[in-house]
């Protein structure tokens, strides 16, 4: 969390300046799905300790593409690399702009008491896929990355066919609340993870 915190703070620092009190600015932040949480935990920090004041927004990471594509103004955009530097092509985003600051994988829910899936292995993670009784992940149409992303690999794994018939697709949010509720077995969602070093 603490390397995070420092990678939103030079971010933020980028768009605010020096970060005293007395030439303090509105920083309007543009952030999808995976980032929203340590966002929400560092933001009141940020704010006390700079003066600035921040506008949050999260959406999927589809939906903040069509947003800034279509000339919605902001300060700060946290979206996946492609989406960033598909709007950089575009002119949407400054070229060179792009600062990598977490990185975000996948991982598999069950409900609490229920045994850990086999996933060990690409063959062993297949078969929990095949023959769990449903499976939530996020709907790819509502632009979540962690959604399209796990949508296309199941075709790459062979499992497309067997996987989306049983699916319990989710508009975003938390496909945990899925599992939770038992509406699915199993789920498959994001997972944040600090900054990444630099060499």
């Amino acid at each position: 969390m603490k390397a995070f915190a420092l990678c939103l703070s030079v971010v933020m620092a980028l768009i605010a300046g020096s970060g005293n009190v007395a030439s303090a600015v509105e920083i309007k932040l543009l952030t999808a799905g995976a980032m929203r949480s340590v966002v929400v935990a560092l933001l009141p920090d940020f704010e006390k300790r700079t003066g600035n004041k921040v506008a949050f927004e999260n959406a999927t990471a589809g939906s903040l593409e069509k947003r800034i594509g279509e000339g919605e103004a902001f300060d700060v955009a946290l979206i996946t690399p492609m989406v960033i530097d598909d709007l950089a092509n575009k002119g949407k985003i400054v070229a060179g702009s792009r600062i990598d600051v977490a990185k975000v994988g996948i991982g598999v829910a069950v409900k609490e008491g229920a045994a850990a899936p086999d996933i060990s292995t690409v063959d062993a993670f297949k078969r929990m896929l095949a023959t769990a009784k449903s499976v939530a992940y996020i709907d790819p149409n509502s632009g979540g990355s962690s959604g399209i992303y796990f949508d296309k690999l199941l075709d790459r794994l062979g499992v497309g066919g067997q996987v989306r018939p049983k699916a319990k697709l989710k508009w975003g949010g938390y496909v945990a609340e899925l599992v939770a509720s038992g509406e699915a077995e199993i789920g498959v969602h994001r997972l944040a993870k600090s900054c990444p070093s630099k060499a």
